[in-house]
């Protein structure tokens, strides 16, 4: 498969991603978090954020592409929202 990242980028992809081998659009876990490659090379990684919403404290996951110019884009959010940030780390893991 051809990897769409050269110079910064490539290091970057190559620090996360450190499998010879994976799936396409399967969860890898990467310290606290998570990420996948998805059919076109591209890695994305799951983040999870907070947010105050009514004066408490709400967790969301956002969804960053790695580009090839070494920069995240978020790409997409989960829309659920979760009180306490393990439920939030409960439901990713239900995905791998």
């Amino acid at each position: 498969m051809l990897i769409p990242y050269t110079g910064e980028a490539l290091k970057t992809y190559e620090k996360i991603h450190t499998l010879r081998s994976y799936e396409h659009n399967k969860l890898y876990p990467f310290r606290d978090t998570f990420y996948y490659i998805n059919s076109k090379g591209y890695l994305h990684i799951y983040l999870l954020s907070a947010l105050s919403f009514k004066g408490k404290r709400k967790f969301y996951i956002s969804d960053q592409m790695l580009t090839k110019d070494n920069m995240l884009k978020e790409t997409g959010q989960h829309s659920r929202l979760y009180d306490i940030k393990e439920a939030t780390i409960e439901f990713i893991l239900q995905e791998v």
